[in-house]
């Protein structure tokens, strides 16, 4: 599971963006039965870059067979 902001929402903390991507993205895993979601967490990072720590890593897991599927929750360009 991927998540990343479309915009920094300016919280300190946890973005209220990251962690409503990442209540949705986890009862879409329970609801589908995937046994063990990993979450990869970009917050406060926006733009077109992947030079991400969370996606670099979701990337590196991938490769190692670690990670099989992805799933992210975008939301619409603003």
């Amino acid at each position: 599971m991927y998540c990343c902001p479309s915009q920094d929402d300016g919280v300190d903390g946890v973005s209220n963006s990251i962690q409503s991507q990442r209540n949705i993205l986890e009862r879409y895993a329970w609801g589908h039965r995937f046994p063990n979601p990993r979450f990869y967490v970009d917050d406060g990072y926006s733009g077109g870059s992947f030079n991400r720590p969370g996606f670099q890593q979701m990337i590196l897991d991938m490769g190692n067979g670690k990670t099989r599927t992805i799933i992210t929750n975008l939301s619409p360009l603003q």
